[in-house]
């Protein structure tokens, strides 16, 4: 087919998009879905595709993008439900029917059990957050309990003094001679300044300066400032870790007020799809992290078994 025939074909696809109705979801929705499909085609024509698809169980919730299709068929993102009872990494499709909250004599009512499920699986990812967090933030304060003991005391000679006074204190003016008064303090990821990071220099211009090995007693005190930096620092990124994925749960609650409705299974627009319509993974996401009960997944069966 020659270019000219190509551009004939793709007549009606511009008058419809750029003379149909701009409010009708279909039309506004319908370049993205030709930019996806043809992103994925020509992933398909260049042999990209992927090699190792998710694996789904039985009654796994999932969000689909079903882009644009015609009449009652299904179109846009949607939850939908696994019906596969064997699945693996190698198949590319899956099976589902798609979920929604508005009711017709023939859809299947799950009432509240979706979001009754999310809830749930929201509620123990908090708490388990919670409990890492606490434990974190007691271990944080064990170490600079610890440092402050360890270092607060040491006593040093004359020699250790003049070298301290010489080499140090341009990171602490303040510094005596007699005694180094030292703090660890918690980096928080919400600002960019390490509270840290005159005593990081001040560790790392000791280690590194040629006359350190004349002060021994002096050396274990670095060294020992040094490994209490590194405990602090590596609690620090776990706690601001935890911190995001409290931060992630509560965009998540907010998302839930928008399904905080009764679910019905749209049985007529059972479909096999491909894998790659389906939204990736996330830990805090809705898609993949919860599942329908048994007895759902039976009244599913039994309403598409009728309906055949």
């Amino acid at each position: 087919m020659n270019r000219h025939k190509k551009q004939e074909h793709f007549k009606k696809f511009n008058e419809l998009y750029f003379n149909g109705d701009s409010r009708s979801f279909k039309i506004h929705a319908l370049p993205y879905w030709i930019d996806n499909y043809a992103y994925w085609l020509n992933k398909e024509q260049n042999n990209q595709l992927p090699k190792y698809y998710n694996k789904f169980s039985q009654g796994k919730i999932v969000y689909i993008d079903f882009g644009v299709r015609i009449g009652s068929e299904i179109s846009g993102p949607h939850f939908g439900i696994v019906l596969n009872k064997e699945d693996s990494k190698y198949k590319r499709t899956v099976t589902i029917v798609p979920l929604t909250s508005k009711d017709k004599p023939y859809y299947v009512a799950l009432e509240k059990e979706f979001i009754l499920n999310i809830y749930h699986f929201a509620l123990s990812k908090a708490d388990r957050i919670s409990e890492k967090m606490d434990r974190l933030e007691k271990k944080f304060d064990s170490v600079i309990a610890d440092f402050r003991n360890e270092t607060s005391t040491v006593e040093y000679n004359e020699n250790d003094s003049k070298f301290l006074v010489n080499h140090a204190s341009i990171y602490f003016p303040e510094l005596q001679q007699n005694k180094l008064y030292l703090n660890i303090q918690f980096h928080d990821s919400s600002t960019t300044i390490d509270p840290n990071e005159q005593l990081k220099k001040f560790s790392k211009a000791m280690l590194s300066h040629s006359g350190i090995s004349e002060h021994p007693k002096l050396k274990e005190t670095v060294n020992l400032i040094d490994s209490y930096l590194k405990k602090a620092d590596s609690l620090a990124a776990q706690l601001n870790e935890a911190k995001e994925l409290s931060s992630k749960l509560l965009e998540l609650g907010q998302k839930l007020e928008k399904y905080n409705k009764n679910s019905f299974v749209d049985i007529q627009n059972i479909t096999t799809i491909s894998k790659l319509r389906i939204k990736n993974f996330s830990e805090f996401g809705i898609s993949e992290n919860t599942s329908i009960s048994p007895e759902s997944l039976e009244k599913i069966h039994t309403a598409l078994f009728n309906q055949i």
